[in-house]
């Protein structure tokens, strides 16, 4: 029996006994180590993806905080990118549990708007 150190790539080494059996453990050996450096780009992977997916609730919450408060930017929203602008509205609705919110809020808006811009083309009617 005799010590041996092989050398892997990662900056990886292993000393294993080496017996009659000595090359089916030194398989053995290699293919732990690529499953550990396989867990480590998974794990990196989950928690990139969780921290993506934190990042953009956060985002998505702040545009909707923005948009209920300032008309202005509801108004360029609905300018500018109306599938969005109805999204924004389908949105308030579905938070209001039946109530309409978004409904109501949009009528208003463009009811407004309409006052504000009698030559606007862009405001739709239901």
């Amino acid at each position: 029996m005799k010590i041996k150190s092989i050398n892997f790539r990662f900056g990886f080494l292993v000393e294993m006994l080496i017996t009659e059996k000595g090359r089916s453990e030194i398989l053995t050996q290699r293919l732990l180590l690529k499953t550990s450096s396989l867990a480590g780009v998974v794990r990196r992977g989950i928690l990139s993806f969780v921290a993506f997916e934190i990042t953009a609730a956060a985002v998505g919450f702040a545009t909707f905080r923005t948009l209920r408060r300032s008309e202005e930017k509801r108004k360029y929203l609905y300018l500018n990118w109306p599938s969005l602008s109805s999204t924004y509205y389908w949105v308030e609705d579905s938070i209001s549990f039946g109530q309409l919110t978004g409904t109501r809020l949009r009528l208003s808006d463009q009811r407004r708007w309409a006052q504000i811009d009698l030559n606007s083309e862009n405001i739709e009617t239901d």
